[in-house]
């Protein structure tokens, strides 16, 4: 079997485990950080859907401070990833077609009970494991945290 072609932070493997995560990462900090590591450990390849900033201003009121080719360029520089990926517009799922993981890993906060996700995952070859990853413990810390700060 040839080895497949990777990212070159990720070696050569005959079979590739692809995890899939997806989140806006507005404000990078340390909970985004620990969430994308133990999303790593799940697989051979990790890739980023970074959420596109329409997406984001429609689900969470209002627009992230980093462009979406700002939070790509922070992602793509952590070493726990291997592709970061601009979202799909809406209504559109291409994403997980394409990549068709292994595993996805939701954050704490996320889920896929949105029927229209059930429906993308349940129609690809090998339905991906979900896995729901716990909050970083410690001081809890979050993008809206750390808005607040700024403007205090």
């Amino acid at each position: 079997m040839t080895p497949v072609n990777l990212h070159p932070k990720t070696s050569n493997v005959e079979r590739l485990k692809t995890v899939l995560v997806f989140g806006v990462f507005d404000l990078l900090h340390p909970g985004h950080i620990f969430f994308l590591e133990q999303a790593r450990r799940y697989g051979d390849h990790l890739v980023v859907v970074v959420c596109r900033d329409d997406r984001a201003e429609n689900s969470k009121g209002r627009r992230p401070v980093l462009s979406l080719e700002e939070r790509l360029e922070l992602i793509r520089a952590l070493k726990s990833v291997d592709e970061a990926v601009p979202g799909d517009a809406p209504g559109e799922w291409s994403i997980i077609t394409r990549y068709q993981p292994n595993i996805i890993c939701l954050g704490f906060d996320q889920s896929t009970d949105r029927p229209e996700i059930q429906q993308q995952i349940s129609a690809l070859p090998q339905t991906p494991k979900i896995i729901k990853l716990p909050r970083r413990n410690g001081k809890e810390l979050s993008s809206s945290i750390l808005r607040r700060r700024l403007l205090d």
